[in-house]
């Protein structure tokens, strides 16, 4: 064998030995959140599998082994009432709570189905924060606080979607809303009560705002042919619905304000030739005719010093017109 063949030989000898050393995998960063309350925020890594909770200077403090499933570190959240936030981890079947001021992970079975978890939310006025969950028919609630966790599955069928908390009827904290295909769900977590209503066809909940001129805020939704508005809590409340024609034919604006002047702000909706301005607080609605079926609403702003904001929009031919809904008027520029 020559010289070069043999160097060959050796160089490639050691190349497989250096493949058979175990070589170290550098931590992946996660996040950073105060974890113990003391102010100063931990540094989350992932490391061999598992995750481990380090310093500020470095110092390894804490090292949790979630076992032998694939997981994933959704965010951190205060889940229950002593300082510093937990984390929030989807772990194969499981939802896990880690909370390093108790050295402990708290795990809340969810089943080997699709699922994700989608947030947090204050849901019974008490401290912490709630974790939801959803899966293809299910909401779960676990609220770490009381070390529970409820499932809803009725009404969960067909099309639905989750839009999340929103605060009404007054509550110190927030309501689930969710649509079906034709219908709504409210629940109230801290009272356990269920509202629901059916709807004319697909619905969607826009937003929640104070428009009856009673302090608290209403839920608004939409159906295909009905704008709709919730007034109070699960427990005491009632749906109202505004019909505005089909569907395709008419949206809200985006923002809820005041423009008539009276208490409650009001909901402006656009449609092909018109603008309709929604007066929740005395279930008035009144039309502003436009001689276009193309505008758009350049702002909604308060212009001359009285209560109520004026709207002003622009039409295709670039003719320039101001709503004022305190006087019921729609003019020109």
């Amino acid at each position: 064998m020559n010289k070069q063949a043999k160097l060959l030989l050796s160089g490639l000898a050691l190349l497989g030995t250096q493949a058979l050393i175990p070589q170290a995998q550098a931590a992946d960063l996660l996040g950073r959140w105060d974890l113990d309350g003391d102010g100063t925020p931990e540094s989350v890594f992932r490391e061999s599998g598992k995750i481990q909770v380090k310093s500020a200077g470095g110092s390894l403090l804490r090292t949790y082994d979630l076992g032998n499933t694939t997981w994933e570190l959704r965010f951190a959240a205060n889940t229950d009432s002593r300082p510093g936030a937990e984390l929030i981890v989807k772990a194969g079947p499981d939802l896990a709570i880690i909370s390093m001021v108790e050295n402990a992970v708290r795990k809340y079975p969810v089943g080997n189905k699709v699922w994700n978890v989608v947030g947090t939310a204050q849901l019974d006025n008490n401290p912490g924060e709630e974790v939801i969950a959803l899966t293809g028919a299910e909401a779960i609630i676990v609220s770490h606080h009381l070390k529970e966790q409820v499932t809803l599955s009725d009404f969960m069928v067909g099309g639905w979607h989750y839009y999340g908390p929103f605060n009404i009827g007054g509550l110190p904290y927030g309501t689930l809303s969710f649509t079906t295909g034709n219908g709504i769900l409210l629940y109230d977590f801290q009272t356990r009560l269920k509202r629901t209503t059916f709807t004319n066809g697909a619905t969607a909940t826009i937003a929640a705002a104070e428009v009856n001129g009673v302090p608290g805020n209403e839920l608004i939704a939409r159906d295909n042919n009905d704008l709709i508005i919730y007034t109070g809590t699960v427990a005491a409340g009632q749906f109202q619905n505004y019909t505005q024609g089909s569907g395709s034919n008419w949206a809200t604006y985006a923002g809820f304000v005041d423009t008539n002047g009276k208490p409650g702000a009001d909901v402006i909706i656009n449609k092909l030739d018109r603008i309709t301005i929604l007066h929740p607080a005395d279930n008035t609605q009144k039309d502003y005719p436009i001689n276009s079926t193309e505008y758009s609403i350049l702002s909604v702003s308060d212009q001359d010093g009285q209560p109520g904001a004026e709207i002003t929009l622009i039409d295709k031919s670039n003719r320039t017109y101001v709503i004022n809904d305190r006087l019921g008027t729609i003019q020109p520029l």
